[in-house]
């Protein structure tokens, strides 16, 4: 919607892209998107910070035995996480100063640092589905 120099072929393309994917990977089932359900495509502008307002991926969750949920759209250089059967009463997702992390059985959703931006902040994400474990590797674009 905004001006740009794509062609309509290259628009075109990104309209018949899906909102979200689940993805059945060893035996479990992960989804993917741009930002947090109820707003799969960050458009809204909503940020989510408090722990009521992620009933409704839980709930998404449940209803379709997804173990996890992956989104970016943050902005902040670190992963965030947040737990389905959380301690937490007010804040949703809690960021983590670390590179490495291990995933576990629990049903979470992370969200995970841009992969372009300002220098050191940014990174792209490995996940082990095997292990379960999560790799950030930096980008350091100057």
């Amino acid at each position: 919607e905004d001006p740009n120099d794509l062609d309509q072929n290259q628009i075109d393309y990104l309209k018949d892209l899906p909102e979200y994917i689940v993805s059945q990977v060893n035996e479990m089932r992960i989804i993917f998107s741009n930002y947090i359900l109820p707003d799969f495509t960050g458009s809204l502008s909503t940020y989510i910070n408090r722990d009521y307002q992620l009933a409704e991926l839980w709930k998404y969750m449940e209803d379709n035995d997804i173990k996890y949920s992956f989104s970016g759209h943050s902005h902040n250089p670190h992963a965030g996480f947040a737990y389905q059967k959380s301690f937490y009463f007010l804040k949703a997702v809690h960021f983590v100063p670390a590179e490495r992390f291990n995933l576990g059985e629990e049903t979470q959703m992370i969200l995970l640092p841009p992969l372009e931006g300002e220098k050191g902040r940014a990174a792209f994400s490995v996940f082990d589905t095997i292990n379960r474990k999560l790799s950030l590797i930096r980008t350091f674009i100057s």
